[in-house]
């Protein structure tokens, strides 16, 4: 990971957080860092996208989709979502 940072030209204080786990505070220009404070910019992505018929809901159950992931698995096909409710 920090190859990455080095190619991007950042280093590990340029994110949100600095010091130790226990002292970390919000630093930075391009918050909020945490996932749950960006709840309502990624409700407001997925409406725009939803609207907008670049996205769909998936109503398959976790067994269904576990159940097509092994039948992949078996079939040595690469594991991906077969689309079912993307129609």
């Amino acid at each position: 990971m920090s190859s990455t940072y080095s190619r991007a030209s950042t280093g590990w204080g340029s994110g949100g957080t600095k010091g130790r786990a226990s002292r970390r505070t919000e630093r930075g220009t391009y918050g909020p860092y945490r996932q749950m404070q960006r709840l309502a910019r990624y409700t407001e992505a997925a409406t725009r996208l939803l609207a907008e018929d670049k996205a769909y809901y998936c109503y398959c159950s976790p067994e269904e989709l576990d159940a097509e992931r092994k039948r992949q698995e078996a079939a040595h096909e690469s594991t991906r979502y077969n689309g079912r409710c993307a129609t």
